[in-house]
């Protein structure tokens, strides 16, 4: 099966393969990984590709690191399970308005109404004792129900509320300390575009080791 450009035009290559192929053709020696956010701290099932190259000249694939996994999903890996979105979360389930939260009142909280009986995206609760799935960028309808409920049946979708922006933040590491300063559409986007901040800084740090590699490298042919 032909993949499409954005144009809508039949292509024989990923945009992946694309993208592999250019830094390629422009002298850098260039790999993937796909890295999941849960196994790095973060309470969130969140997969991204992650390329990585280096110019020719200056080494190969074989001097990069990538950052190494510290949590898995029942920590007999690694030592430590994967967090939950009740580690994430369940501290503000019931702070919502309290003004040393920001993004945590009512207006942060998407009023998209629940649809009993249908299978569609951000119509479900998320899981309490697992990672939370992906943060999604588009809110309206679209962000997922916090795992507790005000009503005791827990089917029940009136008793259900979306997860507010904060509640997102945290869920893609970001501290309580960034203040998204505009509307709740808007940071909702925000939070769902970024790449998890704990997550990010591990992949620095591992360019951080990578360039040291280098220097080393370096260092010792003169």
């Amino acid at each position: 099966m032909l993949e499409k450009n954005i144009e809508g035009e039949d292509v024989d290559k990923s945009a992946l393969s694309v993208i592999l192929d250019d830094f390629e053709k422009h002298g850098y020696d260039v790999q993937y990984r796909v890295l999941t956010a849960a196994d790095y701290g973060v309470p969130q099932m969140r997969r991204r590709v992650i390329i990585m190259g280096i110019r020719k000249d200056l080494g190969s694939v074989d001097n990069e690191f990538y950052p190494q996994q510290i949590f898995d999903e029942t920590g007999e890996l690694t030592g430590r399970p994967w967090r939950t979105s009740k580690d994430g979360i369940d501290d503000l389930w019931d702070k919502v308005n309290n003004p040393n939260i920001p993004n945590h009142t009512l207006k942060d909280i998407s009023r998209a109404k629940f649809y009993p009986g249908k299978k569609m995206q951000g119509n479900n609760r998320i899981a309490e004792n697992r990672p939370a799935p992906t943060i999604r960028a588009e809110h309206h309808g679209n962000i997922e129900a916090h795992y507790r409920t005000t009503v005791e049946d827990a089917t029940d979708m009136s008793g259900w509320r979306r997860l507010s922006v904060r509640e997102c933040a945290r869920l893609q590491s970001f501290p309580d300390s960034f203040n998204f300063v505009t509307s709740a559409s808007s940071a909702y986007k925000a939070v769902g575009n970024a790449v998890p901040p704990v997550m990010a800084w591990h992949i620095a740090r591992s360019v951080f080791f990578t360039l040291k590699q280098l220097e080393q490298i370096e260092f010792e042919k003169k």
